[in-house]
Order: structure tokens, then sequence, then C-alpha cells
């Protein structure tokens, strides 16, 4: 079920950003891709502290002076489907595709 409409750019090497929770606390993620679904620009990441390839998704967005906010994907449907999507794409990239 791949999704030809995702385009998928994978990091030569993690980029760093920092996130403030709600409460105010400051989390360092390590950004592994990025996606462009739907009219919509989503990154891959992980905790920095963590090696791993990516453990969650948020939505990317650049304002008009260039300023970049990673948002949380608050629908669940929609987390998960792009979620599914940017694993589908990590398997054709470095897998050649799915098992059909």
């Amino acid at each position: 079920m791949a999704q030809k409409d995702a385009e998928i750019r994978i990091y030569d090497r993690d980029l760093m950003a920092e996130l403030e929770s709600e409460d105010g606390q400051k989390v360092q993620i390590a950004l592994v891709a990025e996606l462009d679904y739907k009219g919509h620009t989503y990154v891959a990441y992980h905790p920095a502290d963590i090696e791993h390839d990516y453990s969650d998704v948020l939505e990317m967005v650049v304002d008009d002076d260039g300023t970049v906010t990673y948002l949380t994907i608050e629908d669940d449907d929609l987390h998960r489907e792009v979620f599914e999507v940017f694993s589908e794409k990590f398997d054709e990239v470095f897998w050649g595709g799915e098992d059909e």
C-alpha cells in the first residue's frame, strides 16, 4: 500500500532540534527524515540520547518568516497513517520495496 503521492527525504545525518513541552521542559530530538504527504510536511525523529532509526512523527510547519515549528499530530488516525507511510517509504529506500 505504498503511497505514490508521498515524497521522503532522508537526512545524511541526524539534524538536532529542541522541543519545548507544554510544561516548559526542553527535550533534544534528532530528526531523521522529512515526508511530504497530502499537502503537509512531517518529520520522523528519535530522542537525541537514544540511537534508533526513528520513534515517532511530528508535523513540520514553516511560517512566512522562515520559523520552523514542530507540532504533535493530534488526530490518532492521521498520526497512525503518517507513521505507516514513513515506514513504507523507509522500506522502499532501504529494502527495495514491499514483499508481495
